[in-house]
């Protein structure tokens, strides 16, 4: 990701007057996760970070401007496009949660099959965790696991 992409998200998420500050990186790393994946399964034809962009824009763009932490969380959690590719390799699925993209491939060495699914690779309330751990402590609803 580049700093025009990286500024770019940054005006997205502007707008939202109650959303912690902190979303911009973490939808960098979400997006930085997935880096290298268009670009093998579009044979170059797309960047990643342009598309994840792109589907993060269309996706936040039909909220209100004072989404709290926790809807943001439900939403990317759910529909971030991210969670959604999916590659195997030696019977062993991605996981963008453990490690990037370009990690995986460097340790599997051969990718066997890539995909978007209509599936995420993983479950949804691993992907909300995570989230709300990279917002910290501070912003976690105190009734989301009881």
């Amino acid at each position: 990701m580049n700093p025009t992409d990286f500024n770019r998200l940054c005006a997205i998420l502007e707008r939202f007057e109650t959303a912690s500050p902190r979303w911009p990186a973490i939808l960098v790393h979400l997006i930085d996760r997935c880096d290298g994946f268009f670009e093998e399964y579009t044979f170059n034809d797309i960047r990643t970070s342009d598309y994840l962009i792109s589907k993060t824009e269309e996706l936040l763009k039909h909220l209100p401007n004072t989404p709290c932490d926790r809807d943001l969380t439900e939403l990317i959690a759910n529909e971030f496009e991210g969670f959604y590719l999916t590659v195997v390799a030696n019977k062993e699925l991605w996981n963008s949660l453990v490690e990037s993209y370009i990690g995986y491939k460097k340790r599997v060495h051969r990718i066997s099959d890539i995909a978007v699914s209509s599936e995420p690779h993983v479950p949804v309330e691993k992907s909300r965790e995570y989230i709300f751990n990279m917002l910290g402590a501070d912003t976690l609803p105190q009734d989301l696991y009881q």
